[in-house]
């Protein structure tokens, strides 16, 4: 019993750090403060649902430097 106890508090660590993360990204992210405050709200109120929602359409980190990849080379 002690064993499962050690593994939950362990997931739990886990999602909380990853929830900071992300809502740290979301908060240095340049959006308008709807978009974040949004965002926000969704990872805080839904951890593990808002957390991979985020992780699938939140990031969108393009750099204007970088070279273009052609498909044809």
């Amino acid at each position: 019993m002690a064993d499962n106890s050690l593994w939950s508090l362990l997931v739990l660590i886990l999602l909380i750090i990853a929830d900071i993360i992300a809502v740290s990204k979301v908060c240095r992210s340049g959006r308008s403060t709807l978009v974040i405050v949004l965002w926000t709200l969704l990872i805080f109120f839904f951890p593990v649902g808002g957390l991979l929602i985020w992780f699938l359409l939140g990031p969108r980190e393009y750099s204007a430097n970088a070279p273009v990849q052609n498909a044809v080379s």
